[in-house]
């Protein structure tokens, strides 16, 4: 069993996002014009391999009406019935059609383009998302 953790703290006046990742799946920032940009991993590994290790403090600047999306590797991992992985690709389209929309919208249309893809087969992970719009 490993633990991973993407840990942040947005300063609500700047949009300046100050975060360590422990091996977790790399955030996603978009764009008003529907772009998506990953956040660039910091390349430290999970909790708890090395007692000592020290993790690197990164940042990235949200500019108002930016959003982030934090989620766990279930979304990207969520299988169909054909044994296919809904994967990155598929929720970089779903999340750049969905610029614009409020943050509610953004994961209700993520949750149910996951649940569309995997077509009632069993959940083997669980899957969490977090969106955070940034309005200035």
């Amino acid at each position: 069993m490993f633990v991973t953790v993407f840990y942040a703290i947005i300063n609500l006046k700047t949009g300046q996002i100050d975060y360590v990742n422990a091996g977790h799946n790399p955030p996603y920032i978009l764009k008003e014009n529907g772009e998506v940009v990953t956040v660039e991993p910091s390349g430290d590994m999970i909790l708890g391999v090395f007692e000592d290790h020290e993790y690197r403090a990164m940042q990235v600047q949200l500019t108002p009406q930016q959003g982030i999306l934090l989620f766990t590797d279930g979304v990207t991992e969520a299988f169909n019935a054909l044994d296919e992985a809904y994967g990155e690709a598929r929720l970089e389209t779903v999340l750049s059609a969905a610029a614009g929309l409020p943050a509610q919208t953004v994961v209700g249309t993520l949750n149910e383009d996951v649940a569309r893809f995997a077509m009632g087969t069993q959940q083997s992970d669980d899957i969490t998302m977090l969106y955070l719009k940034y309005i200035g």
